[in-house]
């Protein structure tokens, strides 16, 4: 009997395997490719594609299905441009009329060419120019109407070579447009890049949704949304109202630094625009190392310039490889992708990879993005799958509680307030708890973005003549070390401010009762523009109130219109499990810094886009914890049977009464 059994089992087993080992992989997006013909065909990889798959894994989980949902081999091949050849030509000049001159170059037989150079044309200049070229001198095709053609170095700005759609010419005619610039002499070379044998893609350009933030003055600060994690982004390029730019420019993302997050450096460059003669050149570009989050910041210096007039930010990607595939005639092609179980694939159609030029495949085009809404396999979210409660915690001794306000599970980001950094004791005793009194695991992200707080300004006694004095009121007397900022309405004016505080406790009654925490020099000269603010640093101070002298000498006194203090900002990152309250707890000297499992959170939690929640009011003492849904669903329902029970035992009286 026990053979027959095993016999039988084996014989399941044996059925089954197969049908298991078959089970087709599940995919959370699918596109349809459409093909001119059938054979070879390339098929570009576009930004949908890179934006869906599953990110940093270079199209693993890359997929092609027949019209029959048969898996087609694919080979993803390098797309690359060539090193340019260029085609030297020789220069005789043209006609030249009272508003035009210009010249022609000869490549000596027709060529199939894409791009011009000159070079030898003395700086500065920047001129208009019209590209006209022909292979016989007969029949001629404009390259480029109104293009432009420039040298600054004063500027850092130069552009002597310029593009157009590839063609087969011998005779290259350019014209410059000399109605309201100076004409130039020949240029000592002209040179034209031959197109290479084999197709090169455009580079991928996306266009990214941003926001203005807060920021000090003198800066423009921005934040751009990417749309997927881990792409490979080279560079950012900008447009920007007005005419004159030359700005220095960051791009900064969060990355995870030790046990904190902190803002790391992507780029840097300068953003340049010149005009000349109704003429602009301009470079907006800022090269930037691949991003692995979704969150840039785009810092720009305004220096003493109205802040940035940004309109539009694109992503530049790197170059990106072609889909090489085979498509029989029959049915349309499927394209699956976005799982992240899948690993690349390997097929017969590696062999063909040298020959893939030679078969001069043809151009396959995409269709609409659509999600794949029975996907099984799709990993769940990671407070489903991973619990991430801590250990419990003694909520007494606590200084301060802060109730957290409420928002859907997930990723969750709360700002730490001038209160967190007054009363804390730096991160060291931060504590998030939930209803149960269990940790919830965090990580402190450092931002370059300050926090502003305005303050209350107001008259004072003055001391001497010919000076101002004013009473600034902080927030609280043990806030970290900040930035004064004051404003004025006035143009123009020239003042020495000084900014005093009281000493705590002087050693002696004949020690001054206050001392110079900053002084500095502040002017505006310029009638038509309103003054940048002035930003002083202070250290840490210990009190709540600043004095703030100005020296007015015979003039009115300069109106001061706000004041502010810009403090470091920082958030906590953390995962929401459910929908239960969360606090904040801290202001307890004795601990240390908590230790969690970051290796593991930081994955999840840097770089993506997370909730933004805020804090409560601060509470003192030992605040009561945050309910816990169980309790008082507990509380509730004993409350409940006890009225029940007192109902019974009232009618049993009652009734015990009337019988008697």
């Amino acid at each position: 009997m026990t053979l027959g059994r095993s016999f039988v089992c084996a014989a399941v087993l044996a059925t089954t395997a197969p049908a298991l080992a078959m089970e087709p992989p599940s995919f959370r997006f699918e596109r349809v490719v459409t093909t001119e013909r059938p054979g070879p065909q390339r098929l570009p990889v576009d930004v949908a594609l890179l934006t869906n798959a599953e990110p940093g894994h270079k199209l693993a989980d890359l997929r092609l299905f027949d019209g029959r949902d048969r898996e087609l081999g694919y080979l993803l091949v390098d797309s690359s441009p060539p090193p340019p050849s260029w085609r030297e030509g020789s220069i005789s000049p043209v006609r030249q009329t009272r508003d035009e001159s210009g010249f022609e170059a000869d490549l000596g037989a027709p060529l199939s060419v894409a791009r011009l150079r000159i070079g030898g044309i003395p700086a500065p200049f920047a001129k208009r120019v019209r590209v006209e070229a022909s292979a016989d001198r007969v029949h001629w095709v404009t390259l480029a109407n109104d293009a432009t053609l420039f040298d600054l170095p004063d500027d850092g700005l130069r552009r002597l070579e310029m593009g157009f759609a590839p063609g087969v010419f011998r005779y290259v005619h350019l014209t410059w447009d000399d109605h309201s610039s100076a004409r130039v002499p020949l240029p000592a070379s002209v040179a034209l890049e031959q197109e290479p044998e084999s197709t090169v893609d455009e580079p991928l350009v996306a266009t990214l949704p941003f926001v203005r933030r807060a920021s000090e003055p003198r800066t423009s600060r921005f934040r751009v949304r990417l749309p997927a994690v881990r792409l490979p982004i080279v560079a950012l390029e900008l447009e920007c109202g007005g005419n004159a730019l030359l700005r220095p420019v960051r791009v900064l993302e969060p990355r995870l630094e030790g046990r904190e997050v902190t803002p790391r450096t992507l780029g840097n460059g300068t953003l340049r625009r010149a005009v000349r003669n109704a003429l602009v050149a301009a470079d907006l570009r800022v090269p930037i190392e691949p991003p692995s989050g979704a969150d840039l910041d785009v810092v720009v210096d305004d220096g003493d310039n109205a802040p940035l007039d940004l309109t539009v930010v694109h992503a530049v990607f790197a170059p990106q490889p072609f889909i090489y595939f085979e498509a029989d005639a029959g049915g349309p092609i499927v394209a699956r992708f976005g799982n992240a179980k899948l690993s690349a694939p390997r097929y017969d159609l590696e062999a063909m990879r040298d020959h893939v030029a030679a078969r001069n495949p043809a151009p396959a085009r995409w269709g609409e993005l659509r999600p794949v809404t029975d996907a099984a396999g799709v990993p769940p979210e990671p407070g489903d799958a991973y619990p991430l409660e801590g250990a419990a915690l003694d909520r007494h001794g606590f200084a301060f509680t802060r109730r957290i306000t409420s928002g859907r599970q997930g990723l969750t980001a709360v700002l730490l307030d001038a209160a967190v950094l007054a009363h804390a004791h730096g991160f060291d005793d931060l504590r998030v708890i939930d209803g149960a009194q269990r940790q919830v695991p965090y990580l402190v992200e450092k931002r370059d973005e300050p926090l502003s707080i305005d303050l209350t300004i107001s008259p004072e006694p003055t001391r001497a003549a010919g000076h101002s004095r004013y009473r600034i009121l902080l927030p609280y007397a043990t806030l970290p070390s900040a930035r004064l900022v004051i404003a004025t309405s006035s143009h123009v004016f020239e003042r020495q401010l000084t900014v005093e505080a009281d000493v705590p406790e002087p050693r002696s009654p004949r020690d001054p009762a206050t001392r110079v925490v900053q002084a500095s020099h502040w002017s505006h000269r310029d009638p038509e523009t309103g003054a940048t603010p002035l930003v002083l640093d202070l250290p840490p101070l210990g009190v709540d109130y600043l004095f703030l002298d100005v020296e007015e000498g015979d003039n009115r006194a300069l109106p001061i219109s706000h004041a502010s203090l810009l403090l470091p900002s920082s958030r906590l990152r953390f995962f929401r499990a459910g929908d239960g309250e969360l606090a904040l707890l801290y202001g307890r000297g004795d601990l240390g810094a908590p230790r969690y499992d970051l290796e593991l959170l930081a994955p999840r939690l840097v770089g993506v886009a997370a909730e933004e929640v805020a804090l409560e009011a601060e509470a003192t003492g030992d605040a009561p914890p945050p309910p816990s849904p169980a309790p008082r669903r507990v509380f509730w329902g004993a409350l409940v049977g006890a009225v029940i029970a007192l109902v019974l035992l009232i009618g049993r009286l009652v009734a015990k009464s009337e019988a008697t």
